[in-house]
């Protein structure tokens, strides 16, 4: 699988992997944001543009339908 990294950032050289702030992850593993290629489309937009797609499915839980916008695939 091919792995993308996709920034404003022009100089970047070295990729520093970050704690994660989001609370369902584990805060000992520093990450670096990847996409896949699969992916990479929707993070080649303006920044002001929808720059994710997902789908709702049973896991998704009412809070995130009411907060996000969502773009069903069908």
């Amino acid at each position: 699988m091919k792995l993308f990294h996709v920034s404003e950032e022009k100089a970047i050289s070295i990729f520093q992997p970050r704690v994660p702030e989001r609370i369902d992850l584990d805060k000992r593993r520093p990450l670096v944001w990847a996409i896949s290629e699969e992916q990479l489309p929707n993070f080649l937009t303006p920044r002001n543009c929808p720059r994710v797609c997902f789908q709702v499915d049973q896991h998704t839980s009412s809070l995130d339908k009411k907060h996000t916008c969502v773009y069903i695939i069908m």
